[in-house]
């Protein structure tokens, strides 16, 4: 048996600014990032905070937290909120609420009356978790745009690389790595809520990347298509994956759950038996 102590004493922090650095000041609170318990330690921290109320979830990060509740529970925002409050407290963790935020995401036709706005808890119309930008009414829009942004950065920047002479294979590579990477990231949990508009505006920085020369030509959709497969692959792989938890139980698997995989096609077959093509969002279904 081992005895690990989550949170090591004796430890201190003091900042080096050009040739100044300020005093030393020793603390006992939080995960030391990078170190091998880190991951472990984090847990720990975490796990002993749980919604109040039943059908409220949290999602909780290194430095974020995400409060879910359902239009059901939005008389109990108040009572969790105070209760993240204290939580943090007992834990020796600081609220920043200057990036504190509530967003209320629902469809432009809802008729459900939105609850009462928060005192010192602003409520905006878009929000960005783990680097997807969602909006409140559930289109994709506003990520788009800063695809786009970011992608004619990158594309100028790739333009000055070919001109200095890199080899046409490595610089579809580059391409790849830099331009493509950056547009799909998380696809398979926005791009089916993103409408023919946005795929269209986001086909373009790839198309003008080929004119250019930096790469051979692709299609935004087969790039999203080919992280789907990627990631319906692994969930079906790895038995530890977390979306496996999406899955029947074991014996239903074996009775009415099938699944092919496909270059062009998901079959995923519950009951009653349905087909989901790639370009929905995969994710959204299995949730």
């Amino acid at each position: 048996m081992y005895n690990l102590t989550i949170t090591p004493t004796g430890r201190s922090h003091q900042t080096r600014f050009n040739s100044t650095i300020s005093p030393q000041v020793t603390f006992n609170a939080g995960v030391v990032q990078g170190s091998v318990i880190g991951p472990t330690a984090f847990s720990f921290c975490v796990s002993d905070y749980h919604p109040m109320t039943p059908g409220n979830s949290a999602l909780k990060y290194a430095d974020d937290m995400y409060l879910i509740v359902p239009s059901t529970n939005t008389n109990s925002i108040h009572d969790e909120m105070t209760h993240i409050s204290t939580w943090a407290s007992t834990n020796h963790l600081r609220l920043n609420p200057s990036k504190s935020s509530e967003l209320i995401a629902k469809k432009s036709h809802s008729h459900i009356i939105d609850p009462p706005i928060l005192p010192d808890l602003p409520r905006v119309s878009t929000l960005t978790i783990l680097g997807v930008t969602l909006q409140s009414n559930l289109g994709m829009t506003t990520h788009v745009n800063n695809l786009i942004a970011k992608a004619g950065q990158a594309t100028y920047a790739l333009k000055l690389v070919k001109s200095h002479g890199l080899p046409m294979r490595s610089m579809d590579i580059v391409t790849q790595s830099t331009l493509f990477s950056p547009l799909t990231y998380a696809s398979p949990a926005w791009i089916g809520y993103a409408n023919k508009e946005d795929l269209s505006r986001l086909q373009a920085p790839i198309n003008r990347a080929h004119r250019w020369g930096l790469c051979s030509a692709s299609l935004f959709q087969a790039l999203c298509d080919k992280a789907d497969q990627t990631l319906f692959q692994k969930v079906t792989s790895f038995t530890v994956h977390i979306y496996t938890l999406c899955y029947p139980s074991s014996e239903i698997q074996h009775t009415i759950f099938a699944h092919v995989v496909t270059p062009t096609l998901f079959q995923i077959h519950p009951t009653p038996f349905r087909e989901i093509s790639c370009s929905e969002c995969f994710i959204k279904h299995a949730t």
